[in-house]
């Protein structure tokens, strides 16, 4: 995610400057943080088989939308 806000996004949205990727990575970096975050008070040891299937339903979306 970082390195496309910072080479693939500015492209199509026309963005000439420096400082909007530098503005993007920096929200990407808080988004991370922010979801390690709330993973770590949500998924415990005794509830990370709930979550699991869901992860992996993300894992495969994510090869689906890549192709």
């Amino acid at each position: 995610m970082r390195s496309c806000a910072v080479f693939i996004a500015p492209a199509p949205l026309s963005i000439s400057d420096n400082a909007t990727p530098t503005i993007l990575n920096a929200m990407v970096a808080i988004s991370i943080v922010f979801g390690a975050g709330t993973a770590a008070k949500l998924v415990t040891l005794e509830t990370v088989r709930r979550c699991m299937p869901v992860g992996v339903l993300i894992g495969v979306m994510m090869v689906i939308f890549s192709m």
